[in-house]
């Protein structure tokens, strides 16, 4: 279930807008545990974290589900308070760098300086030991897009880089786009590395993404895809 939106004032958009119930979203995060189902929450303003917390918190308590990885999406706004207990209840979080490109400066106009450099904040996640994972929200991007954004965090409207202290490295930005969905979907072990075991699902790149120009980063291209160790996409250039 939502738990907040977009849509509304300013100050909604930033706290969030409580769209459920609280009691309506405890019985459902409580049938849901009581079934073995997992919880996929959207929870982008801090007080929607708070919220989410408190209800992950109670089904917790009554039930137990630190071992099952229920989501928050979203998440743009988290706050470094917030994350050790997301760890403690085994919450895989994921969000979107490309909030970054679309609203990165109406952050700043909206909310000031201080947030808006701290929102999306991969690195306070992965340094808090949250297993992190990107997607693209609406309307999807190319991956190269994303991973760029984890490594420059560019607003799309001024080119300017939003908050340096959370940008994180292309490995670790790797790593978040496969191996920590993998883990998200609790398919880490067929999915998100090459390893004996595992799905031979890969692709060949245009170019080395771990030493081309950072800037050249997001004009990758995908050149040969595999799946299942089968080639899908790209025979024609072996030719």
């Amino acid at each position: 279930p939502k738990t907040d939106s977009w849509d509304g004032p300013r100050d909604a958009i930033r706290d969030g807008v409580q769209r459920v119930p609280r009691d309506k979203f405890l019985l459902v995060c409580r049938e849901a545990a009581r079934r073995g189902m997992r919880m996929s929450t959207k929870a982008g303003g801090e007080p929607m974290v708070d919220l989410l917390l408190d209800v992950y918190g109670q089904v917790d308590q009554e039930i137990g589900i630190r071992d099952r990885r229920w989501n928050m999406f979203h998440s743009q706004f988290t706050h470094p308070r917030q994350m050790p207990r997301l760890r403690e209840l085994g919450v895989a979080p994921t969000t979107c760098a490309t909030f970054l490109w679309n609203h990165g400066q109406s952050f700043v106009r909206f909310y000031g300086e201080e947030l808006a450099l701290r929102s999306v904040p991969f690195r306070t996640f992965l340094d808090a030991g949250l297993p992190i994972s990107c997607g693209t929200d609406t309307i999807p991007k190319s991956p190269f897009f994303s991973l760029w954004l984890m490594l420059t965090r560019t607003d799309g409207e001024t080119g300017r880089q939003m908050g340096n202290g959370e940008k994180i490295s292309r490995a670790e930005a790797l790593r978040v786009y496969t191996a920590n969905g993998a883990y998200a979907m609790r398919m880490e072990d067929r999915l998100g590395s090459l390893e004996p075991g595992k799905y031979a699902d890969l692709v060949v790149l245009s170019d080395d993404y771990l030493t081309i120009p950072e800037a050249e980063v997001r004009d990758l291209r995908v050149e040969l895809t595999m799946v299942g160790g089968a080639i899908v996409h790209g025979a024609e250039g072996l030719a």
